[in-house]
């Protein structure tokens, strides 16, 4: 059984095979929810924490934006497509990257689908950074698989289906945020796949 995850896992590292399964599972207003809650806005400072291929800074035309991803194939996938376009640049990079950056230099900081993939450490220097590196007034964007009590049976055979192995309930993704420097509000994105697979957007906004 590990093996086979393994197996799955490296698939579905490679571009091709993650875009493909990404057109099956979402439904087509998906990207517009995303859209919704993201609420892009000019002249401003972006990053995009795991951007994968890069397919949400087509939001972020006349900001300055950054795509930040561990894997090299989903980076040069995305400089291939998006990074022709003013503002719009991608490095290969993890939680350690934004160590480099000023801080108090960013708007909005956002990742679809993130935390899930990240261990409990890893997930701490993240929002250490997050805090940081966010002007006042930033906010903090994530959507992410999550379990719940009495969550229907074949949601969650579904969901441990996952790549990701570290899918929490809402108050574990909560645990690493810090309310005394942070406004923090969670919701529910519904309809928005074809499969039984339940979604928690977070955001919060720098105090």
């Amino acid at each position: 059984m590990k093996v086979a995850k393994k197996i799955v896992t490296k698939i579905f590292d490679l571009p091709f095979f993650y875009e493909l399964f990404q057109r099956f599972v979402k439904k087509a207003e998906y990207d517009g929810k995303i859209r919704d809650l993201l609420d892009p806005k000019p002249n401003t400072t972006v990053i995009d924490f795991g951007c994968g291929i890069g397919q949400y800074s087509k939001f972020f035309q006349g900001s300055n934006y950054l795509g930040i991803d561990p894997l090299f194939e989903c980076i040069e996938v995305a400089k291939r497509r998006y990074s022709n376009t003013q503002g719009i640049n991608f490095k290969v990079g993890d939680e350690t990257f934004l160590k480099s950056m000023a801080s108090e230099s960013v708007d909005t900081l956002f990742g679809i689908g993130v935390l899930h993939h990240m261990e409990d450490q890893q997930v701490v220097k993240l929002m250490a950074e997050c805090a940081r590196i966010l002007r006042q007034e930033g906010k903090i964007c994530f959507v992410e698989p999550y379990f719940y009590q009495r969550q229907p049976k074949i949601r969650q055979i579904v969901m441990r289906m996952d790549r990701g192995q570290r899918i929490r309930s809402l108050d574990s993704y909560l645990q690493f945020i810090d309310s005394s420097k942070f406004e923090i509000r969670s919701s529910q994105l519904l309809g928005a796949l074809r499969i039984p697979y339940d979604l928690l957007h977070i955001s919060c906004k720098k105090k």
